[in-house]
């Protein structure tokens, strides 16, 4: 019974732990597009990367990052942003934007 109870107790911690990092990243995406509203790029992309290191598989993180970098003229790392875009993106318009973006990129 012990066993059980500590087997739920840390599934339990691990879900809210998993919950609260999602709302970090959420806040720091919603600080992002409010920064990249303001024209205020860098502090955007600083946002932005806050945002993909709790989650590095959201493939609309990538986007905004791709977005900012082409802003602030970092094609190279504009074009690493997009192939990781497209890496994750499930949706089939956001491919389609990647590989705009990386077609463009490329020229």
């Amino acid at each position: 019974m012990n066993r059980f109870l500590v087997i739920l107790v840390l599934l339990t911690l691990g879900s809210l732990f998993a919950q609260e990092e999602q709302k970090a990243a959420g806040d720091y995406l919603r600080d992002g597009i409010a920064a990249m509203e303001a024209e205020k790029y860098t502090e955007a992309l600083t946002a932005i990367r806050n945002a993909i290191e709790l989650d590095s598989e959201n493939a609309q993180f990538y986007r905004l990052e791709g977005q900012i970098l082409e802003m602030l003229d970092e094609p190279e790392a504009a074009r690493a942003a997009w192939k990781l875009c497209l890496q994750y993106a499930t949706d089939d318009d956001l491919k389609k934007e990647a590989t705009i973006h990386l077609q463009s990129l490329e020229e």
